[in-house]
């Protein structure tokens, strides 16, 4: 895989402050996907080179929006245990309190 879209800054006026990192905290530049092969072209990520170099999660998606109580990105997933398994989730990738809520409303 190669990077040569990762230093794209992402350029619009409604997401201009950069993103805490979830690991380390270092503030992150807003970028957008550029690769026109990529099937994400047009998403708005941060990335990390400090964590990637530690073996961590370096990489988020900022399309599902952002944390309002520390900033971090959101994430999007599905139960995977529990009588909710499958059910579609938003979360902050810090485990905020208060800052979960399930996508469907079916349950």
């Amino acid at each position: 895989m190669t990077d040569d879209f990762l230093d794209i800054q992402l350029d619009y006026t409604t997401k201009r402050k950069p993103v805490p990192c979830p690991n380390c905290k270092a503030k992150l530049d807003r970028k957008m996907v550029m690769n026109e092969n990529s099937p994400n072209v047009g998403r708005p990520y941060a990335a990390c080179e400090h964590c990637s170099g530690e073996g961590k999660i370096c990489f988020w998606f900022l399309d599902h929006g952002e944390c309002d109580e520390c900033g971090c990105p959101l994430f999007q997933g599905r139960a995977k245990k529990g009588h909710h398994v499958g059910r579609p989730f938003e979360a902050c990738s810090q485990k905020c309190a208060g800052k979960f809520r399930w996508l469907d409303r079916t349950k």
